[in-house]
């Protein structure tokens, strides 16, 4: 019989941060819920997007009034009184933000309760029993971690919802068919706006399916070009994962920033373009092309010969292999027993 255990998630987002920890951490909450009760405590969490970034937690705790020096008891004191917890039920931690150094862990460390860490950046020491980083082409040699630490590394680990675990071979169609595009959930640069004018000039014969993050800074600005140009441009906004999905397997191309996005993109499946707009995407961006699962948007726009296309999508059926959720699944188990 499996021991019984709860799982807190600690993690931020808003325009500076960026969304993707929140998503990340949402993805894997929803694998983890059919097996543990999960939660969320966080800080930063825009107010438009709680319904959707809290919908698979159980319960939420907004740290904003309490001391950062007290948050670590105050989240245990929580969890602790969930109510839903048998006397000899673990306590998992998940942390998932650039700001949880060495220190931070070695906080939740004293408590005794197994520690995960989501990084992608690998820049000071973990102390974590698990660090998990769903980008390719990092190994634990990259990392500076206690000897006992666990990594659970690339796409094999891929933090993804449900919609996008699923693959459905993808349909290319003409090259000046409906293209894709989505930089991220701030897009701070606004890439977004640039990446579109470059599509408008090479294919202005093209539909373009422009779908803006809940947190995108420059709408006033994509509004003006939008009413200056004749392009079939669309705009989404605060789409649910599966109408993401659908929409992207209704695209014959995709251009995202190398993030969860892209990772989404590339287990539906489709000719993908990468565009970095932050450091810390330069590791994906590289792995992706190095691999042949994604072109640069800035070297390679367009690709018109059809056996790179169909290479390219072949080498993605083969990194994504849709069982991701399964592998979480028997990790935290595995942590769960272990503190039985």
């Amino acid at each position: 019989m499996k021991s019984a255990a709860i799982v807190i998630f600690r993690t931020d987002g808003n325009e500076s941060i960026g969304l993707g920890h929140l998503y990340r951490c949402r993805a894997l909450a929803e694998m983890l819920s059919s097996a543990f009760p999960c939660y969320l405590a966080f800080r930063h969490l825009p107010f438009d997007l709680r319904p959707e970034l809290t919908q698979p937690y159980h319960a939420s705790l907004d740290l904003s009034d309490i001391r950062a020096a007290e948050e670590t008891d105050a989240i245990l004191t929580w969890g602790r009184a969930q109510g839903v917890m048998a006397p000899n039920c673990t306590i998992i931690v998940v942390l998932d933000g650039y700001h949880f150094d060495t220190a931070y862990q070695a906080k939740w460390k004293e408590s005794r309760i197994p520690l995960v860490c989501i990084d992608d950046i690998h820049t000071h020491h973990f102390v974590a029993d698990v660090v998990i980083n769903h980008a390719g082409g990092v190994t634990p040699d990259d990392y500076s971690a206690e000897p006992g630490t666990k990594f659970c590394l690339g796409p094999r680990y891929a933090l993804l919802q449900r919609p996008f675990r699923t693959r459905v071979p993808a349909q290319i169609a003409a090259q000046d068919d409906r293209i894709f595009i989505c930089l991220g959930g701030a897009d701070p640069p606004n890439a977004t706006l640039s990446v579109l004018q470059k599509c408008v000039s090479v294919f202005p014969a093209s539909s373009f399916e422009v779908v803006l993050g809940g947190a995108y800074l420059h709408e006033e600005e994509l509004v003006h070009y939008l009413d200056r140009t004749k392009a079939d441009i669309r705009l989404h906004r605060n789409l649910t994962a599966g109408a993401m999905a659908d929409l992207m397997r209704e695209s014959h191309s995709g251009i995202t920033s190398p993030s969860t996005v892209s990772f989404e993109y590339l287990s539906v499946g489709g000719l993908l373009y990468l565009y970095p707009i932050a450091d810390n995407q330069a590791s994906i961006y590289t792995y992706y092309l190095r691999e042949g699962v994604a072109f640069s948007f800035t070297d390679s726009f367009p690709v018109l010969d059809p056996e790179r296309v169909a290479e390219s999508i072949e080498r993605q059926t083969r990194l994504f292999d849709g069982h991701s959720a399964e592998r979480f699944l028997d990790l935290f188990h595995s942590l769960a027993e272990e503190c039985a």
